[in-house]
């Protein structure tokens, strides 16, 4: 659902499940290195720390994170990772699922 509401090419996806909790910027880094659209998950209190981590390492990918999805409270929000980790600063223990938009960059 994430993949299909976030706007980003779906013919082709790596699904990367949950971060490694106890290597967590290689995780992300080894992640990061799908050039195709890539769908991330981890647990509803570390989406803040998961943004910033994103947003250290210089992403430069589009950034989707589809929040509590199916409910009266869902959240979408999409954009450069600048712009959505200022957009999702309140925002805490929430279910949901980033999608990091394809690397476009040649």
């Amino acid at each position: 659902l994430a993949v299909a509401l976030s706007g980003f090419p779906s013919d082709s996806f790596y699904f990367g499940g949950f971060v490694d909790r106890d290597d967590r910027i290689s995780s992300l880094k080894k992640l990061l290195s799908h050039k195709e659209t890539t769908v991330v998950m981890d647990t509803p209190y570390r989406l803040n720390k998961i943004l910033g981590e994103l947003e250290k390492l210089g992403v430069k990918r589009q950034v989707f994170v589809g929040i509590d999805l199916n409910t009266s409270s869902e959240l979408l929000v999409r954009g450069p990772i600048g712009h959505v980790v200022k957009d999702l600063n309140k925002v805490n223990k929430r279910e949901f699922v980033l999608v990091l938009g394809p690397d476009v960059r040649r």
